[in-house]
């Protein structure tokens, strides 16, 4: 079923209002009619199933047959931590493979052996919407300006710390960090640039409390790293 977005305010009690790019999509391109039945989620954890009642230039108003919060939702909260790359479509790219995988929020960071492409969070959180409603989400990650890693690590409060490194102990794996975590502690994933993240901001990692974790034997790419980690992460 096809899904739509609408913010919250466009909610009003059983009935649901499309208007701007959302209605040009569903009557311009996917010329869906009165009677249709679609999905419309809020990007705020609400999720519901609604039947197209009037379709009028201005918008479609939809009368609610069901609502479903948290459908698709992640049971523990995930933040990615990912360094800038050189090429913006490799950051294009982890950012929707990231919200597919059920991530919370996307946090670009700066790193001393980053040779990075300018901010594009407009950009990103675009992309972060179209790949909320292709993998059927309803809540819409948020995509902060990049800041330093220090900066960070200072923003991500009781979340746990997991850094993908490739010099750490092969015994040191995701899944056995997360083992030892609470039950629904939020967890960030930190994952470096091309040419990784150097000894000092290893140790800012650390001393933070966070865990510096393997992903196997092999060198990543960047991009590899953060969909084997959001993979391992993702329930």
């Amino acid at each position: 079923m096809d899904v739509f977005y609408a913010p919250p305010g466009h909610f009003d009690g059983g009935a649901v209002t499309l208007r701007g790019d959302e209605l040009h999509h569903l009557a311009r391109v996917m010329r869906l009619r009165e009677g249709a039945r679609i999905h419309i989620a809020d990007g705020a954890g609400l999720m519901v199933r609604a039947r197209i009642e009037r379709l009028t230039p201005e918008a479609a108003f939809c009368l609610i047959t069901e609502r479903l919060p948290r459908l698709h939702e992640a049971t523990r909260d995930v933040v990615l931590v990912q360094a800038l790359l050189k090429n913006p479509g490799k950051m294009d790219w982890i950012v929707e493979k990231a919200v597919e995988l059920g991530v919370g929020r996307i946090m670009p960071v700066r790193s001393a052996r980053s040779i990075a492409s300018a901010d594009k969070g407009a950009r990103w959180r675009a992309i972060a919407l179209a790949a909320m409603k292709q993998c059927e989400r309803c809540v819409w990650p948020g995509v902060d300006a990049a800041v330093p890693l220090q900066d960070a690590l200072d923003l991500l409060g009781d979340a746990a710390v997991l850094c993908c490194h490739e010099e750490a102990d092969a015994a040191d794996t995701i899944e056995r960090a997360v083992a030892g975590l609470p039950p629904g502690r939020p967890i960030a994933c930190v994952i470096g640039p091309e040419g990784g993240f150097d000894e000092q901001e290893v140790a800012l990692v650390r001393a933070r409390g966070g865990l510096v974790v393997s992903l196997g034997t092999r060198r990543l790419r960047s991009e590899t790293a953060a969909v084997a980690a959001l993979a391992r992460l993702s329930l």
